[in-house]
């Protein structure tokens, strides 16, 4: 990153006619995209959500309320630009690509007249249940984080100037529970959520589930990511960490969602150290498991909403938030405009 060209973005934002600092993280977010396009004024108009679509075998366990072919119809909705995602990805300018990277089901790729709806990718109809044997073999998990490189590359070489990433798999939630309750050492109890909604039942049996494999495939915090990632994860989750080491690799910044794309984040800087500085956290999610992640990668959620929808929803709307803060940065009255003397930094001690 430029940290030139992070300092003379902060100048610029002090120059506008506001208080220092008034927009607060919205600054900090905009000076990190400025460093990580080493530009001042970096071009941010041509932007791409990638949604990671993939089967967890683990569902055959019984930790989600919903079958798997939820996997593929939803995917195919994202194809059609019909999804919640896309419908609000429409409204900030945002390309939607859907990727095939592991559904468990034969899915439509083109429209009836050739043009792409889904990108095929597949690693494997779906990982293995991790009940039984490890998700994906370390093969399969390296080549699903290739996938998300080799993306983010393409969209670098295409003139994109931000990554979105969201995802699609029924049973994510318990393998990126999985994945951060491995990688973090944080307790079971506290930090396994319903998902998508589970009752008391269910919620007691995805606990024992990750448990006994933290135990059976000795996943403690001085295990190697890679190995976690494989064992518990999930063929989006690896995409994902993917795209966020392209990310950093390429220089484009990436803006995550929820929960499994903060597990993603939290592998790829395991496996890449210094990619998370590239990353910017869209919202603090409503999944008990997200807040420590995005801590341990001192990553500061813009949005506080309670949410939980998936596909990319919540970094779709911070972007538009993104974009009302570039707009001032780029366009704003300055104290100069007006003939007055803008405010000075002054340090500041016990009172």
């Amino acid at each position: 990153m430029d940290e030139e060209i992070r300092a003379k973005s902060k100048l610029k934002w002090n120059s506008i006619a506001k208080p220092l600092k008034g927009l607060g993280d919205f600054e900090e977010v905009v000076s990190q995209i400025a460093a990580i396009h080493g530009s001042a004024l970096p071009d941010i108009s041509k932007r791409v959500l990638v949604i990671m679509c993939s089967d967890n075998g683990i569902v055959d366990e019984g930790v989600t309320q919903s079958p798997q072919a939820v996997t593929a119809q939803m995917a195919e909705l994202m194809g059609l630009k019909k999804s919640s995602a896309c419908v609000l990805a429409a409204e900030a300018g945002c390309k939607v690509q859907p990727v095939d990277i592991g559904i468990n089901a034969d899915i439509k790729y083109r429209d009836d007249e050739g043009r792409e709806l889904i990108l095929d990718r597949k690693i494997r109809k779906g990982t293995r249940d991790f009940a039984i044997a490890p998700a994906m073999t370390e093969e399969e998990t390296i080549s699903a984080i290739n996938v998300g490189r080799e993306l983010a590359h393409k969209y670098k070489a295409e003139g994109y100037g931000l990554i979105l990433v969201g995802e699609m798999g029924i049973g994510n939630t318990t393998t990126a529970a999985a994945c951060i309750i491995s990688m973090l050492a944080l307790n079971i109890e506290t930090y396994v959520g319903r998902g998508a909604g589970l009752d008391d039942a269910g919620l007691r049996k995805k606990k024992k589930l990750i448990k006994d494999a933290i135990l059976k495939y000795g996943l403690d915090r001085n295990c190697h990511a890679l190995k976690v990632l494989s064992h518990v994860g999930g063929f989006d989750i690896a995409g994902i960490a993917g795209l966020i080491i392209g990310g950093a690799e390429c220089g484009i910044p990436v803006i995550i969602d929820g929960v499994i794309t903060a597990s993603a984040a939290l592998i790829a800087e395991a496996l890449a150290p210094g990619c998370s500085a590239y990353v910017i956290a869209s919202h603090s999610g409503r999944e008990a498991g997200i807040m420590p992640a995005l801590e341990a990668l001192d990553l500061k959620p813009l949005i506080n909403g309670n949410m939980a929808l998936g596909e990319g929803v919540g970094a779709v709307m911070a972007l538009k938030l993104i974009d009302l803060a570039y707009a001032l940065y780029k366009n704003g009255t300055t104290f100069g405009d007006i003939g007055l003397e803008q405010y000075k930094e002054l340090s500041v001690g016990k009172a």
